[in-house]
């Protein structure tokens, strides 16, 4: 017999096929293929918001579930932005990362996810949609950035990143990540 809750915790559970989806990601991450094969990156994060965007947009049992996911939670995730772009500027100071990188990363991260959880409290439209817009415009800036640096420039920085932890797994799960919370946001402020 369904009881209530049994129907709250089932919507929140991902579709299996996001799961072995995010499982690939950590495996090339963990097996070092990003330093081997620097194209597999922008490859995964398109593939991956191509992927989510289809399916969501096809309904069923994606899109339930991604409607079902509270709103407040989807913004106040950034807040682990705040985290990752005060790692960038500290591995900028240490010379580990390119300034290009670092300091535009840095400073837009830490924006966006200082912002992220009185945005998600507050729950006021016009904040919400102005943290999102320049949220996913930030992520946007600075994955480019990345991949010019990784693919065009081939920065010995960024090349020699991609083989640390955590830099492997930013393209191949956090990117992408940020980029569908968003536009889930979006798709939602748009009904």
């Amino acid at each position: 017999m369904k009881t209530p809750m049994s129907d709250v915790t089932t919507s929140l559970v991902p579709p299996r096929w996001l799961v072995l989806w995010a499982a690939l990601g950590v495996v090339l991450a963990v097996a070092g293929a990003l330093p081997q094969a620097p194209p597999i990156a922008p490859a995964f994060v398109v593939a991956s918001c191509a992927l989510a965007i289809t399916a969501y947009r096809r309904g069923g049992p994606t899109r339930a579930w991604a409607d079902a996911l509270p709103l407040p939670p989807l913004i106040a995730v950034h807040g682990i932005r705040l985290i990752i772009g005060a790692l960038f500027l500290w591995q900028y100071a240490r010379g580990h990362l390119p300034s290009q990188f670092a300091v535009r990363g840095g400073i837009g991260d830490i924006a966006v996810g200082a912002l992220a959880v009185p945005v998600a409290l507050a729950r006021r439209r016009g904040w919400v949609l102005s943290f999102t817009v320049v949220g996913l415009a930030d992520i946007l800036l600075v994955f480019a950035t990345a991949m010019y640096l990784l693919l065009i420039a081939r920065d010995p920085l960024m090349l020699a990143a991609l083989s640390q932890a955590p830099y492997a797994v930013l393209p191949l799960g956090v990117v992408p990540t940020v980029i569908l919370c968003h536009a889930l946001v979006l798709a939602r402020r748009a009904r």
